[in-house]
């Protein structure tokens, strides 16, 4: 076969090309008049007034069917290499971006088909490792895009069976309330001879529930019941159909406010004032609404101490929490160094407090901690799935599962030895040298953590050249020491407690003199770590922040609890709002910040 010139394969693309606009091209306004030339008379022309190359077509011939499908396949071939460069472009960084490009230019001037197809195997094979990746990344779409309609195909019945069940119960009980009072007294004396029955038995030695043991259903007969909407078994599951109806349509919430445009766009605006004043507004409100007072046992002592009881911890996350959702409405930058410190001191009561629960109940079950780690990734895992967002958007939950398995490893592992207090240094030193092991040898990081590069990994729109983990690296190195702070803290909370007792039942001149020493102390090294490193700028805040997270953590502790009075009382509200404080750091992504506007606002400008 005789090879045909790059010149021909790029004549018949442009005659492809203008033919493909003669028939898009809108027609004249007297087009259905007789005079006009015919279709086919048309696109002949426009093909003919394409015609560029050294072989001429004559005017009046069509050009033969070959012809047109080799420039069908010239034009699907070219474009093809085009949407493949965009794509990694789109995908991946603007480095490789360029290159494709420049490639693309290249194929364009090659002069045969041979060294086309060279150049075609050459790209291939340079560019093979990212091909695979956006294959891999459009695999995952499918499967996630699969998910969602499962999902969405599962809401629905889920629904309509909750309103169902509802309308059941209340027309049972509207019926009930309706029953003649001589149909009570024959359920009375029923009930009155079953309980004859039972006494028989017992004195028998025998019990109804031990003779006749009710089997329970399996689950391919309560999905057989749901889908015939069985009543009995709507009326039974009543509230867990309302449960995950519930649940649904919060997600469905999430999508309407996150990925359409039903809710209009909003330009963030801080003002120091009026922050400061809501804040102060919302404390007013809730001393005046929701103080309490609490009378509660230590499970140490058995006094009322309440050293860094549960009311005080959940109040503290409350009060942070707030004002890590105020600093994303208002978009309050200047609040960076605080937000910081509120997340260290979340990753601090991780380490305290599943210290505190796994070294005094004991309870290393597997049961135990598949509810642990159901707390902390079921919201995320379906609004990742729902809403087709990273695992990494909701850092906090990675940083508290991780923080949660190594205090799980660090107390499970020889757990019938944690009583030594030698056996508890070994395991704390260990603790300390696992995290300088892994996040401040370089290196180590990225061998220990590539295997999960598809979970963890995150691009970053306005920072397309670092690599996927630097954000996990970033965010779970900031807090890698604080969790072991929080596990000392929780180890020595028994021999605080005991200080504390002995310190309220001194005289009062002692107790006054100690009091006030501790306060005076805590006070100036707030102040002093507030003057020098606080007021330092983020980049330069970050570096110190790992080293020095708990020095406000510790100052807020000690004039928290100096006084017994200020331990005995809590503002509830807080306390509440400190118990859905991961539901609402979660919602507030999708209902105040839209995660999708940054990522389309990049693509978009990929394209300009």
């Amino acid at each position: 076969m005789r090879r045909r010139s790059f010149a021909s394969h790029r004549e018949t693309c442009r005659r492809a090309s203008a033919l493909t606009l003669a028939s898009r091209s809108p027609p004249p306004s007297n087009y259905h008049s007789r005079s006009q030339p015919s279709k086919r008379a048309s696109i002949n022309a426009a093909v003919n007034g394409a015609e560029h190359s050294r072989r001429s077509i004559p005017p009046n011939k069509p050009p033969h069917r070959r012809q047109r499908l080799l420039a069908y396949r010239g034009v699907s071939r070219s474009a093809l290499m085009m949407i493949s460069c965009n794509f990694l472009a789109n995908w991946r960084r603007k480095t490789r971006l360029l290159r494709s490009k420049t490639a693309w230019s290249r194929w364009i001037s090659s002069s045969s088909i041979q060294s086309r197809t060279n150049f075609e195997r050459k790209f291939l094979r340079e560019h093979r490792r990212y091909l695979m990746q956006s294959l891999t990344c459009i695999t995952c779409t499918i499967l996630l895009i699969m998910l969602q309609v499962s999902f969405l195909l599962g809401v629905i019945p889920v629904f309509v069976a909750w309103i169902y069940s509802e309308w059941l119960e209340y027309k049972r009980s509207s019926s009930t309330s309706k029953v003649h009072s001589d149909h009570n007294l024959v359920e009375l004396e029923s009930e009155t001879i079953k309980e004859d029955d039972r006494a028989v038995l017992l004195e028998g030695g025998l019990t109804k529930s031990s003779s006749t043991k009710i089997p329970s259903p399996s689950i391919k007969t309560n999905l057989i019941r749901f889908l015939t909407m069985d009543d009995s078994f709507l009326l039974d599951n009543r509230q867990l159909l309302r449960a995950m109806a519930e649940f649904g349509g919060i997600l469905f919430y999430f999508y309407l406010c996150d990925r359409t445009i039903f809710f209009a766009d909003s330009t963030k605006s801080y003002n120091r004032d009026l922050f400061v004043f809501l804040f102060l507004l919302l404390i007013i409100v809730s001393a005046m609404t929701s103080l309490k007072k609490h009378n509660d046992k230590s499970s140490f002592s058995g006094k009322s101490i309440l050293y860094l009881n549960h009311h005080q911890t959940e109040e503290w996350k409350g009060y942070m929490q707030v004002l890590f959702l105020m600093y994303h409405y208002f978009a309050a930058t200047e609040l960076y160094n605080a937000i910081r410190i509120f997340i260290a001191a979340y990753v601090w009561m991780t380490g305290f407090g599943n210290f505190s629960y796994y070294y005094i109940r004991k309870d290393f079950s597997l049961g135990r901690f598949a509810q642990m780690m159901w707390r902390l990734n079921f919201f995320v895992i379906f609004c990742c799935i729902v809403l087709n967002n990273d695992y990494m958007l909701y850092y906090i939950c990675p940083m508290h599962t991780l923080f949660t398995l190594m205090v799980y490893g660090a107390l499970g592992i020889g757990y019938k030895y944690n009583e030594i207090r030698s056996v508890m240094a070994l395991k704390i030193f260990m603790c300390f040298f696992v995290v300088i092991l892994v996040w401040e040898i370089p290196g180590v990081f990225d061998i220990l953590w590539s295997p999960l590069t598809f979970l963890l990994g995150y691009d970053d729109p306005a920072k397309p050249d670092l690599p996927r983990l630097h954000e996990w690296h970033f965010r779970s190195g900031l807090d890698r020491y604080i969790w072991i702070i929080g596990m000392i803290y929780a180890y020595f909370h028994p021999n605080v407690e005991k200080w504390m007792d002995k310190l309220e039942e001194s005289e009062t001149r002692r107790r006054c003199m100690i009091k006030t020493f501790v306060v005076t102390f805590a006070s100036t090294v707030g102040y002093l770590w507030y003057e020098y490193i606080y007021k330092l700028d983020k980049l330069s805040y970050n570096k110190l922040h790992p080293y020095t997270s708990w020095i406000p953590i510790t100052v807020y502790i000690c004039l928290r609890n100096f006084s017994q009075q200020l331990r005995n009382i809590s503002f509830t509200l807080f306390a509440w709002l400190g118990k859905v404080t991961l539901e609402t750091y979660i919602s507030q992504f999708h209902i105040w910040l839209r995660s999708v506007l940054l990522i389309f606002c990049f693509v978009l400008s990929s394209y300009v």
